[in-house]
């Protein structure tokens, strides 16, 4: 579902469907690319442009994720 938050540290989250049918939260990144120091103009600092967004499991970044893991989560 699009345009929900986590209930553990409240970032922005979209759930997807596993191949196996397990419910999955994910969130949006960015990767960098950094140009090498002196490639281009020697003494000028390196550029860094943003590349393409990629999606990864929010269990990654969450800084709660102990809580839903399966021993300690709670059930209903």
């Amino acid at each position: 579902m699009p345009g929900a938050t986590c209930k553990g540290c409240g970032r922005p989250i979209t759930w997807a469907v596993s191949p196996a049918g397990a419910q999955l939260p994910l969130e949006q990144v960015y990767s960098y690319r950094f140009e090498a120091l002196g490639v281009s103009d020697p003494g000028r600092p390196p550029r860094v442009d943003r590349g393409p967004a990629v999606w990864i499991s929010h269990f990654v970044t969450c800084k709660n994720r102990e809580q839903f893991s399966g021993k300690n989560r709670e059930r209903s």
